[in-house]
């Protein structure tokens, strides 16, 4: 349930009603170490789409309307429960102050008051760097799986303050949430393999696709090849679906932006735009494979295989 200057909110067209005003940000980072200059960061006006909500698990899930912007990486998840002691990274933006991250460890499950009952409880969480404030409900609360950070639940509150650093704070429980989100979240298929590699043609040395796999089944790819002038030219794969274990689809963006010798690097000039599609469809070893591809009206297939090393 949501609260504003006329709540609650708590009916899908409510929740619908506060989705359509959500304003995003991204890149609000810190410039340097210490440093409380305002960075050039992208805010997103479009709002989003409510699909569903548990008040007593503290969840609201949302699909955002707008795009996110070159650069913006998307983190993945781990749906099992977490184990005692588990180490965790918090990242939090505190009254809207530029990105915080904290480090502690889960202990264990305690199920709050009212509304927030849910019997599964909620992750208690106790900090060893840094703490939360007023503001840094929402933050994300992830685990470290050897390759990259997951997300495990987000923050709903709790005693942790700059004043009372040892007091815990509780986490929502994305393992349990994860049985109603995966209905958006798991492709139909999921992947038979991981198809993290540089694939290449032996016998057409000089372009490639450098994919890489995330836990979340999706997959980012960047194609270097050239362009009719004979330049450098790459296409970008930015997520898309698992049409079956061996078949994946996405659309097709190029990127422009400014010269990389400049000193002062200005987003704004970073031109996104859609090409086209790709289609990979990979053997049933995970080793090889081919790509379907359109792009500004023209199509064709490349053979790939794994390059070794």
């Amino acid at each position: 349930m949501l609260r504003g200057g006329i709540g609650p909110y708590n009916t899908p067209a409510q929740m619908q009603q506060v989705a359509n005003t959500l304003n995003t940000y991204y890149f609000f980072d810190a410039v340097a170490c210490g440093s409380t200059q305002v960075p050039s960061f992208v805010q997103r006006f479009g709002g989003a789409t409510y699909l569903h909500s548990n008040l007593s698990q503290d969840v609201l899930f949302l699909r955002l309307n707008d795009a996110p912007p070159a650069g913006a990486f998307l983190t993945g998840w781990n749906a099992n429960p977490m184990d005692a002691g588990n180490a965790v990274t918090v990242l939090h933006h505190p009254q809207g102050d530029l990105k915080k991250f904290s480090t502690g460890a889960y202990g264990g499950n305690e199920t709050l008051a009212a509304p927030l009952n849910a019997s599964t409880g909620f992750q208690r969480v106790t900090y060893n760097q840094g703490t939360t404030e007023g503001g840094s409900s929402g933050g994300g609360v992830l685990t470290f799986d050897g390759s990259q950070y997951v997300l495990r639940g987000g923050l709903w509150g709790g005693g942790a303050s700059c004043s009372s650093p040892a007091e815990p704070d509780f986490y929502s429980r994305f393992d349990i949430a994860y049985s109603t989100l995966k209905n958006w979240l798991q492709p139909a298929t999921g992947p038979a393999f991981n198809v993290t590699d540089m694939w290449w043609n032996a016998a057409e040395s000089g372009w490639g696709l450098n994919l890489t796999h995330h836990a979340s089944g999706q997959v980012f790819g960047v194609w270097y090849t050239y362009a009719a002038s004979n330049r450098p030219y790459w296409l970008i794969l930015s997520g898309g679906q698992w049409v079956n274990g061996n078949v994946f689809t996405g659309k097709l963006y190029t990127v422009s932006g400014p010269h990389y010798a400049q000193p002062v690097f200005d987003p704004a000039k970073v031109i996104l735009r859609e090409v086209g599609v790709m289609t990979l469809t990979f053997s049933g070893d995970g080793n090889n494979g081919s790509f379907t591809w359109s792009v500004d009206g023209v199509s064709g297939v490349k053979l790939i295989t794994r390059q070794p090393f």
